[in-house]
């Protein structure tokens, strides 16, 4: 109980100063915004929102793609509603509420908690690669950020890769969670997956974030007067924002840590005041989103509770 304790105040005070020190540098920079130059421009708004939204057919492949492997057929409603339902609980306090959320909502379409439980680790896992893949290579391919060194960077950007793939291999990946799960007094989890299972889930997911994070940022550039030049630096570092964002288990939907991020890398390309905007405009975009993604996973639960009943 007392570990708990100090955990939760550990978090919450981490929170707090990402919270505090990442507002303030909003605030400050957003003093500096010319609003004359934002715009608006209903077409590219409605044709960027297509594109991020169409994401979520990719979201439901994915989950049907994976359970076919675990012998487990699911339909496309129910991939919709694994994959958009869930979406809003990473907005409460902790990571485990979608997990929860996610398995119950498994367990309703007659998958066991310890199959949805594996789902949760290699998907999970699989499309933070994807996503870092995609980050990783606009970022490194634009010269905006990196000039010259370009041989050096191909062979970082390989062998980031390679090194990706060798520990992510299904047997060896396997073993690496097994560790983690024994160490948190777990069952480990088994699985029989070709190596060709893990490239259709990464690559899966590299398409899904570059459906998402294209949709997102073409959003953007539709309120926001923006060179064309800065739009693949604008989608990787989309992408390593919410990778790392995702990552610190402390901020709930990474609140004030993607927004940190985008302010810090996005401030010598475009200006303080500029990057502020930005931040502020992917954060609610990215939250009506996950409103829709949640609202798609309801209305898909409700056609597949219709044909259970039939």
């Amino acid at each position: 109980m007392v570990k708990k304790f100090f955990i939760l105040t550990i978090k919450s005070i981490l929170l707090l100063v990402v919270i505090w020190f990442v507002g303030r540098a909003l605030y400050n920079s957003i003093l500096q915004v010319n609003w004359s130059i934002l715009t608006i421009k209903p077409l590219k708004i409605t044709l960027g929102a297509f594109i991020l939204f169409s994401s979520n057919i990719l979201g439901s492949w994915i989950q049907r793609t994976f359970y076919r492997k675990l012998d487990f057929i699911i339909s496309w409603a129910q991939g919709f509603v694994l994959y958009g339902a869930p979406q809003l609980a990473k907005y409460l306090p902790g990571k485990f509420w979608s997990i929860i959320g996610y398995s119950g909502i498994a367990k309703w379409f007659d998958i066991p908690v310890k199959v949805s439980s594996t789902a949760i680790f290699i998907l999970g896992v699989w499309g933070l690669v994807g996503a870092s893949l995609l980050g990783v290579v606009l970022v490194l391919a634009n010269p905006a950020i990196i000039i010259g060194q370009e041989l050096l960077n191909i062979g970082v950007f390989l062998a980031i890769v390679a090194l990706l793939f060798i520990f992510l291999h299904p047997r060896l990946y396997l073993r690496v969670v097994n560790v983690v799960l024994t160490l948190f007094k777990q069952t480990p989890i088994s699985f029989n997956f070709p190596w060709r299972t893990m490239i259709e889930i990464v690559g899966g997911s590299f398409i899904l974030n570059s459906l998402y994070f294209s949709g997102l940022a073409f959003i953007i550039f539709s309120i926001v007067e923006l060179p064309v030049s800065v739009l693949p630096i604008l989608v990787g570092i989309f992408c390593l924002a919410n990778v790392v964002g995702f990552l610190a288990l402390f901020a709930p939907a990474g609140i004030g840590v993607r927004e940190g991020i985008l302010l810090l890398v996005l401030g010598p390309l475009v200006g303080a005041g500029m990057a502020s905007v930005i931040a502020i405009l992917a954060r609610l975009i990215q939250t009506i989103a996950d409103v829709f993604s949640t609202v798609i996973g309801l209305i898909s639960s409700y056609y597949v509770k219709k044909d259970y009943i039939s």
